[in-house]
């Protein structure tokens, strides 16, 4: 059934029919291979290991599918893929996990929303699907491009802002990212309740903030404290559906931009006055939004290294973005749970935000490896607790978080590197080892070699002189 509903859905939608031609460019096929899920059966797993073996058997295959299409850039083959773990749960019924594979050189998160939707509408009721729009994903993107008034400006506002942007967090690293061959993404996940979201989202219209700057500017500040106080800047995802047909929100594609948003915070800031300027700072963000990351880092590439310029470190919010199969669960289809993954190239972080049955999900996809053992798991564990405490917190006060203790002594075990030494001045060491050792050369100048003896008689000299002439110390 969930195989009949999804290839109805991949000849309803051409771009769930895309390949990826050897020389980089999407062409869409006329018709696709029915897709067929992978399934395997745990038999022997009536205990409480049942689930957990199930989950990661899925996720092994998300891994074996993402190292298979790193080690062959050039796509021809299918690009979404289900799979299926069936085990025993304690009363030794059968139950099922399904994993869906998604690869987001074809979708955006809007569209991937957009098809688990009809997804589960097709599968409660597999008549035919209504007509196909006339608007095509490769319409949009051959004919919707900024006119060169807008790309001009734009391009002026960004080199303006250049000079005052600042760097990605320098958060610490374990190892250089260019010595990493295989990256693995983990996943951290925290449910804020359905009670407590709505007082957040309450608290945040009060001040007449988006749910989502709020959230940004809590994962900013934690980032802060591993930056050591600095400014930086984050790579803001955008879903950029401009409203030019009517059924825009009704086709599948990578519509998504990335734009670098500054975030400064100034002594003795409240929340009110970061979120402020933060909101500021992505409202000329969406107002020159012709001009993407990749243009800003190229720039940057040319007066810094690759890496330096890089903006690996990600926020993603499909808050607002429409009632959809995540916050208003179909009842009969399979349920959706916690568990997703995803992966980008040169992304060392990503936050995603999002609503799911009435609740909010707060995810990260960090690539581990990179950096000093539990160190995500302290920051992600302290972003928590600032989102939790913005729900009682008063928000005119001043916002200055700390490091975890733990931290803080790893720091100072790290930094402590006071030495004794002996205080004198430059000259004395010379005038010792010359006492020690005179026969020793010195100073070989030319056709002239002094020893330490010799140097040091020339200069008690040259002190005699000057002293003579009326020169005193200081």
């Amino acid at each position: 059934r969930l195989e009949n509903a999804w290839n109805s859905l991949v000849q309803h939608h051409d771009m769930l029919r895309v390949v990826i031609e050897n020389d980089g460019n999407q062409r869409v096929l006329p018709f696709s291979q029915p897709i067929a899920a992978t399934c395997h059966q745990f038999d022997n797993t009536a205990d409480q290991n049942g689930e957990h073996t199930a989950k990661q058997w899925l996720y092994q295959q998300f891994y074996a599918t993402s190292a298979k299409s790193q080690n062959n850039p050039e796509i021809t083959e299918q690009l979404h893929h289900i799979f299926v773990a069936s085990y025993r749960d304690l009363q030794a019924k059968t139950r099922c996990r399904i994993g869906i594979i998604f690869n987001y050189l074809t979708l955006d998160g809007f569209s991937i929303k957009l098809f688990l939707e009809q997804l589960s509408q097709t599968y409660l009721d597999p008549r035919p699907l209504p007509k196909k729009t006339d608007l095509l994903f490769r319409d949009y993107v051959n004919q919707i491009t900024p006119s060169n008034e807008e790309r001009q400006k734009a391009e002026k506002f960004w080199t303006e802002k250049l000079e005052v942007l600042p760097l990605r967090a320098s958060l610490p690293l374990a190892i250089q990212p260019e010595q990493l061959t295989a990256p693995i993404f983990t996943r951290r996940e925290h449910r804020l309740s359905e009670e407590k979201w709505s007082s957040l989202k309450a608290k945040a219209q009060q001040y007449q903030f988006t749910p989502s700057v709020v959230l940004l500017v809590a994962y900013s500040e934690v980032l802060r404290l591993w930056n050591g106080g600095k400014n930086h800047s984050i790579n803001l995802t955008l879903f950029d559906r401009q409203p030019v047909h009517k059924n825009i929100n009704t086709i599948m594609g990578d519509f998504t931009t990335l734009s670098p948003v500054g975030f400064y915070h100034q002594q003795n800031s409240t929340l009110i006055d970061i979120a402020s300027a933060t909101q500021r700072e992505i409202a000329d963000v969406l107002e020159n939004k012709a001009i993407s990351s990749i243009w800003i880092q190229r720039q940057r590439s040319s007066e810094m290294s690759l890496t330096a310029a890089s903006l690996p470190i990600v926020f993603t919010s499909t808050l607002g973005l429409g009632n959809g199969l995540f916050e208003q669960v179909e009842s009969g289809f399979p349920k959706m749970v916690a568990g997703g993954l995803s992966e980008t190239p040169q992304v060392w972080l990503d936050h995603q935000v999002y609503e799911f049955d009435g609740e909010l999900a707060l995810s990260w996809d960090s690539v581990d490896d990179l950096f000093p053992e539990h160190m995500i798991d302290e920051m992600f564990d302290t972003y928590v607790s600032v989102i939790e405490n913005l729900i009682q917190s008063d928000w005119s006060a001043n916002l200055n978080l700390v490091l975890p203790a733990q931290q803080c002594v790893s720091r100072q075990a790290t930094n402590a590197t006071l030495q004794s030494r002996s205080v004198h001045t430059l000259h004395h060491p010379f005038f010792k080892w010359a006492s020690k050792a005179p026969e020793r050369t010195a100073l070989i100048a030319e056709q002239t070699t002094l020893s330490y003896g010799e140097l040091a008689y020339r200069a008690r000299q040259l002190a005699a002189l000057l002293i003579k002439q009326g020169l005193k110390p200081e």
